[in-house]
């Protein structure tokens, strides 16, 4: 797969906060920084609020925090999020400057935001919101109409069952699972008509080129979108969303709007993954 681990950052947006005291009721969960790491210890104090996608605290799921760099991510803490969703960065390294931080959250280790302490203010404040794994409820996303340029959601499709997959046409691993995907889909056109959805969402730069790439392999049957929202390829809005760092990566949601299954396409027998959950759900 495709990793862009070594060049991407989102600087999540930082509250500024004052010098007040926290209400007794909400306990945070200190992060202990792993022996050695001289590259985090620093003089800033963040409060990061994990939340789930309906906005309640992530607590009791497990979480990571690594060092964002080239080569393996050493990790810096791990345990589990508390009741309050508030993990207390103490003695970090910050600044505009400073590292670039990654958290991990849930069973699956998906990937919740990569992040910097980049205000000057010594004491920050920053909001997470874990990104869709198997077990919990689909994220809505906006997305451009690769040929009608028309934009969309992917509510537009709840009902359904849902293959969602991330791909770019720079990307060599993900050929070979669109064409499985187109063929997969072809073959099963009268069985799964308006059950089942392929929903691709391109992460090209600008919807030119995936484009031509489509309409050149005759990848027609599917259900071509552009990630088009925020800034261009992993920055934009959806991979965020989804908390997508290497493609291709897919997900598989039911009729009720769940994520069953989330992985590399080829690692998977695309045909046997949604025709097993089609069966189930009939």
């Amino acid at each position: 797969m495709h990793s862009v681990s070594q060049v991407l950052f989102v600087t999540v947006a930082m509250i500024l906060v004052g010098c007040t005291t926290p209400e007794p009721e909400i306990v945070a969960q200190p992060l202990i920084v792993t022996p050695g790491l001289d590259e985090v210890q620093g003089e800033y104090t963040a409060s990061v609020t994990v939340l789930r996608l309906d906005g309640f605290p992530a607590s009791g799921e497990p979480f990571i925090l690594e060092l964002d760099m080239t080569g393996p991510d050493p990790k810096i803490s791990s345990g589990t999020i508390p009741e309050s969703g508030i993990l207390k960065m103490t003695g970090f390294a910050g600044g505009p400057d400073g590292p670039t931080y990654q958290l991990i959250v849930g069973k699956h280790g998906v990937e919740a935001d990569r992040f910097q302490l980049a205000q000057e203010t010594k004491q920050q404040s920053l909001q997470i919101t874990v990104s869709p794994e198997p077990g919990s409820r689909y994220a809505d996303i906006p997305m451009q109409d690769l040929f009608s340029s028309d934009m969309e959601n992917l509510a537009t499709f709840e009902g359904k069952i849902i293959y969602l997959e991330f791909w770019a046409s720079w990307c060599g691993p993900c050929q070979a699972p669109m064409e499985e995907a187109e063929k997969t889909l072809r073959k099963n056109a009268d069985e799964w008509k308006d059950k089942v959805a392929f929903v691709e969402v391109s992460m090209d730069d600008t919807p030119d080129v995936p484009r031509a790439h489509v309409t050149k392999y005759d990848w027609k049957s599917m259900d071509h979108f552009w990630s088009s929202e925020g800034e261009a390829g992993f920055f934009s809005d959806a991979p965020r969303v989804y908390g997508i760092d290497s493609i291709p990566t897919a997900l598989l949601i039911d009729t009720k709007g769940t994520v069953v299954w989330r992985g590399d396409p080829n690692d998977i027998n695309i045909e046997s993954k949604v025709a097993e959950l089609f069966e189930n759900s009939n």
